[in-house]
Order: structure tokens, then C-alpha cells, then sequence
């Protein structure tokens, strides 16, 4: 029986906030930018990608997962990178079997991740 599509796991949905300090020096207003502007920026292009994934556009997903899989990559969220990867390889394959429930696993997973942020925002001074 497989897993529910709710469940997260942590390591999908986690940044590596150390790889994020270092990118902006260390400042704590850059921080809290960047991850708002990744979260916004991600947010659109997941929101791209569900239209290409419901269309059947294999090139439409292979850009959109580069895309958030760089992302993910410059702030440190490898999980979501990871699954962003996976989704650019099968298209860049022209396989679009198993895109559908990678991208509800992306989906879920940076929902997560949207979460969490919003709440360690809110729980700085």
C-alpha cells in the first residue's frame, strides 16, 4: 500500500539555511528576501507547471522543472531540487509517466516548505 499524498518528507521540504546565509553573507533581511521572493517565484512556476503537466507538454515540464530545480538549488532546498530533477529527466526523455504524481509530490513538498518558512518568518524578532 503505498503512502498518502499528504505526507511529506522532511528532507523534500527542507532549506539548508546555512547554503542561504552564506549566499547572502549572512544578513537576515536578505535571508527573509530571497526566501520570500523564492517562494513567490516557485509558487508561479509550479502553478506553470501544473498547466503543462495537464496539458502533456514535455517541453513546457522540462523547462519549468529546470527552472524550480535551480531554485531550489540556489537556496538550499535540495529535496525540492531532487524532485524538480527527476520531473526535468522522464520529460527531457519524452516520458511523461510518472510526471503526474512526481509533481503532486513537488506540489506537496514546497507546500511544506511554504509553511515552514512562513512560520520561521513569524518567529523572528
Amino acid at each position: 500500500m503505498s503512502e498518502p499524498e499528504s505526507r511529506v518528507d522532511p528532507a523534500d521540504s527542507a532549506i539548508d539555511r546555512t547554503r542561504l546565509s552564506d549566499l547572502v553573507g549572512g544578513n537576515p533581511d536578505k535571508i527573509e528576501r530571497y526566501l520570500t521572493m523564492f517562494i513567490d517565484v516557485t509558487a508561479t512556476s509550479l502553478s506553470q507547471l501544473s498547466d503543462a503537466v495537464a496539458r502533456r507538454d514535455t517541453e513546457g515540464v522540462r523547462r519549468l522543472a529546470h527552472k524550480i530545480k535551480g531554485s531550489c538549488s540556489m537556496v538550499g532546498a535540495a529535496g525540492l531540487a531532487a524532485i524538480a530533477g527527476d520531473m526535468e529527466r522522464l520529460a527531457l526523455g519524452g516520458q511523461l509517466d510518472g510526471i503526474p504524481q512526481l509533481h503532486a509530490r513537488l506540489q506537496t513538498a514546497f507546500d511544506a516548505t511554504r509553511t515552514a518558512v512562513g512560520q520561521a518568518e513569524t518567529a523572528t524578532p
